[in-house]
């Protein structure tokens, strides 16, 4: 939820501000196996909230350019919950076993999702025609390793993430069909932030492509409803990794195919 608020300092210069409130909500299984055939489901749940702020500027740079900038903070987040292990079977009686299960209980983890700064343009093209361009950058070094931990400061498991900051390269255009009704495209680049040496198979991401279309509709002079619709191909993901913990022990290979399909809504007033 992130409820923002602009004021229109003179006729060149705009300032807006705005509070996020955000839930987490996780839930992580993963299987331990061991010879013999003996094997672990292990489920660790956890949740929590926190607030953050963001902050943006617009310059009219002249009656056809204008330019902005934007900021989003970090947000920190300390999740609590359970950690749980179940037995699969009941075959051997191994070490792996008696180690995993002695990692069960009450569980933390912090984990710090990056900051955010944007810069824009905006520039009319003609009468009908506007076209829109942005560069962001993204702090996702924020988020090196994933650790769990029970409250006792027994380590349950630790997931080496090593992501990177990332780079983000748009550009698009509207074309206003009539005074109520605009129509929008856009293209995008995204950078991912995960390195090939530790990509998971929990986030099994990569570079990423935007193709977007949209509307806008303006039922008054003060209100409008935008629709958009966005398919994200994404980079073929292949993944070398492997771990040495008792529940990351082993070494998966592979490839993975990812795709994505976004459709957004938004109501916005002026007053």
């Amino acid at each position: 939820m992130n409820p923002s608020i602009a004021f229109k300092v003179n006729d060149a210069f705009s300032l807006g501000f705005g509070v996020n409130f955000q839930r987490i909500d996780a839930d992580l299984t993963k299987v331990a196996t061991a010879g013999g055939g003996s094997a672990l489901l292990g489920r660790i749940e956890g949740d929590d909230t926190a607030w953050g702020w963001n902050i943006g500027a617009m310059y009219q740079l002249s009656p056809s350019t204008r330019l902005g900038l934007a900021y989003r903070s970090k947000i920190d987040y300390e999740l609590k919950g359970t950690s749980k292990f179940t037995a699969l079977n009941a075959a051997g009686g191994l070490a792996l076993p008696a180690v995993t299960a002695a990692r069960g209980g009450n569980v933390t983890a912090d984990v710090e999702l990056p900051e955010v700064a944007t810069f824009s343009i905006h520039q009319q093209i003609s009468e009908r025609w506007t076209m829109l361009g942005d560069v962001s950058w993204t702090g996702w070094s924020s988020l090196q390793e994933l650790s769990i931990n029970r409250t006792d400061g027994v380590n349950v498991t630790t997931e080496e993430l090593r992501w990177r900051d990332t780079w983000r390269v748009a550009f698009g255009g509207t074309y206003a069909y009539t005074d109520a009704l605009k129509l929008k495209f856009g293209l995008a680049w995204d950078q991912t932030p995960v390195r090939d040496a530790t990509r998971l198979p929990r986030v099994p991401d990569e570079d990423r492509f935007w193709l977007s279309f949209g509307l806008q509709w303006k039922p008054t002079a003060d209100s409008a409803v935008d629709v958009g619709y966005a398919h994200i191909f994404v980079k073929d993901a292949k993944l070398n990794n492997g771990g040495t913990t008792p529940l990351t022990t082993g070494r998966i290979v592979g490839e993975y195919e990812n795709s994505v399909d976004i459709l957004g809504v938004q109501y916005s007033t002026r007053f």
